[in-house]
């Protein structure tokens, strides 16, 4: 059974829905939340179906439901009614909700924004009767029924500039849901013409002027430019991708596996995807119809040569941190997982944290390693939720034991909740929190040579989106669009994370990329040049060294294209066990976060 609605604008008052099935008189039927975020401010007050309204049986408010964390992550209902009689196919089923007297998100003593609310993304309602039915929190429910948002009209354009000179155009509704369009549009600047665009995928144009950016405008007269020239400043690619969001093979989450990667290739133009959904320490999804074989075989059947490729990995929780593992293919991954019952499990549950070091054993040599996410939050902070035993969050900051892990090469420097770069409170670079000693920043100062993933953490299928907008994009410098140059590619470090824009971004460090460890002499100078080019003006660029601002360039307004040069020949500086890394901000907010240059001295050089 599907319910359709059109995509809803932030915060509606009420949720429009046709049922495509009929109800039968007397059926339970449940509206589910998916996961805690789609409960914040939210609350049921009245539902319709052809305007009669159906009387309640339950209705749960966030606190009632953060009583039990079972009840609250994997079946966490908002109402549920029985049907008042028949209704066939074709009716429309209203949910109402109650608004907030002051809706405005608040910023709490930890500059967490209480916003997670403004769509209902994730919606679903149950069907027991007609559903095979599993026991969860004490009362049968069945699996989710879908309700499919239908995108509205196209609102804005977008255009996407790609490494083999294809230019990608897609029209997005006022959610930012891709949405057909046959319109007529222009091309200047690059691949200069006049085309149609076509369906719900982007249209594609081959040809495109790789040495500028493209303007593109079309018939209603909506405008965009694309992205700059994905390319390095010693002439290699940038690609961009997700390799952290959600689909239904997660307990908490929604969305087709194979319909999601199609909507990363074909209508929000990514270069690379990997679901992160959630793996179990029995070593396999949710249930016997999602395993490690089966996201494989959906992952590889979703590629398309040169244009398009999949990556390899899951992500595993624990009480002190939630990691996600990256592969180099899924063999690899699936003799990964297999050793978590025999290996990990035990561990988890006796020593009650995230055992990095033992994890790191299980990834095999160059061929898997770990990114933590959201590493200075915890569960209190960001959903409400404790242990009903001794009140203690189900999840915590992100512990960083020592020694520091290699294996760690990678962590998630901002998603849909925020970024989790610094311990202070620092505006405009998107925190969400701070001061729980979790973020990357203190991550690097004890040791972990990370580099920086921007992802989502989205539980409803949806790659590099959350509500309304684009939170999170990760940007690899690679050769070839291939899984293995990928995959290398973040391996080695040589990537960064934006909040969302195409920000085409490069730095060296004595002609070092970035993510490389670097060993240098006390009297050799330290010469970093930066390129940014934004899809906004530029209003900031830094370098960050130890966690303080090094260098703070002077960048000119409206500028769209810097670059810029600095020596760090400081006589005190130190000489081992630091870091540097390169942060840029846009006039629209958008942010991105270069991957650090490591530097040891050369006495400590491994041929040394």
């Amino acid at each position: 059974m599907i319910f359709k609605t059109k995509a809803m604008d932030p915060m509606p008052e009420r949720l429009d829905i046709t049922l495509t099935d009929w109800i039968k008189q007397g059926e339970l039927l449940r509206v589910r939340a998916n996961g805690a975020h789609a409960m914040m401010n939210f609350h049921i007050n009245r539902i319709e179906i052809d305007g009669e309204t159906q009387e309640l049986t339950q209705r749960y408010s966030k606190k009632d439901a953060g009583l039990n964390w079972t009840w609250y992550c994997t079946t966490l209902s908002m109402c549920t009614f029985r049907v008042s009689k028949d209704f066939p196919a074709g009716s429309g089923l209203t949910i109402f909700r109650e608004i907030p007297e002051d809706p405005a998100p608040v910023r709490d003593a930890y500059g967490y924004v209480d916003n997670y609310s403004d769509t209902l993304y994730g919606m679903s309602v149950i069907r027991p009767e007609n559903h095979e039915s599993i026991v969860r929190g004490g009362q049968d429910v069945s699996e989710t029924a879908e309700i499919r948002f239908e995108p509205g009209e196209p609102a804005r354009i977008e255009a996407y500039l790609k490494p083999d000179g294809r230019l990608l155009v897609q029209y997005f509704d006022a959610s930012s849901n891709p949405t057909p369009s046959n319109r007529v549009f222009t091309v200047s600047g690059g691949a200069e013409g006049k085309y149609r665009a076509v369906g719900i995928s982007s249209a594609v144009i081959n040809g495109a002027n790789l040495s500028r950016r493209s303007e593109i405008r079309d018939e209603n007269g909506f405008a965009a430019v694309s992205n700059a020239p994905p390319i390095t400043m010693d002439g290699r690619n940038i690609y961009f991708g997700e390799i952290h969001w959600h689909t239904s093979f997660s307990v908490d989450g929604l969305g087709d596996m194979a319909v999601s990667l199609m909507r990363a290739r074909t209508e929000l133009g990514l270069d690379f995807a990997g679901t992160g959904d959630h793996i179990f320490l029995t070593g396999d999804y949710k249930d016997a119809m999602h395993t490690v074989k089966k996201q494989g075989e959906i992952h590889k059947s979703a590629e398309a040569p040169g244009e398009f490729v999949t990556l390899a990995g899951g992500e595993l929780s624990g009480v002190y941190g939630h990691i996600n593992f990256l592969c180099r293919n899924f063999e690899i991954y699936d003799k990964l997982t297999r050793q978590l019952p025999g290996r990990i499990c035990n561990i988890f549950y006796e020593n009650d944290r995230l055992p990095l070091s033992e994890l790191a054993d299980i990834c095999p040599g160059g061929d898997a390693f770990m990114i933590p996410h959201h590493t200075n939050i915890d569960s209190y902070m960001c959903e409400g939720v404790v242990r009903e035993d001794d009140g203690r969050p189900y999840f915590s900051a992100m512990h960083w034991p020592l020694p520091a892990v290699e294996k760690v090469r990678l962590a998630e420097m901002c998603q849909m909740r925020g970024s989790f770069e610094s311990e202070e409170w620092q505006d405009g670079w998107k925190m969400m929190s701070f001061g729980l000693g979790g973020s990357i920043q203190t991550g690097l100062m004890r040791g972990y040579k990370m580099g920086f993933t921007g992802g989502t953490d989205n539980h409803q299928g949806w790659p590099t989106r959350a509500g309304e907008g684009f939170v999170g994009v990760t940007a690899v410098i690679a050769d070839t669009l291939t899984s293995d140059d990928i995959y290398e590619g973040l391996y080695n470090r040589r990537c960064y994370a934006t909040t969302g824009e195409r920000i085409i971004a490069d730095a060296t460090l004595n002609g070092y990329p970035i993510g490389s460890e670097i060993y240098l002499s006390p009297l050799e100078k330290r010469n970093f040049t930066v390129k940014i080019c934004g899809t906004a003006p530029i209003t900031d660029v830094e370098i960050i060294h130890q966690g303080f601002v090094l260098h703070k360039f002077s960048v000119p307004e409206n500028t769209m294209d810097f670059y810029g040069e600095y020596t760090d020949d400081r006589p005190g500086r130190p000489l081992r066990g630091i870091y540097y890394y390169v942060r840029a901000r846009q006039s629209d907010g958008g942010c991105a976060w270069l991957s650090p240059f490591f530097v040891e001295h050369i006495s400590d050089a491994p041929d040394k």
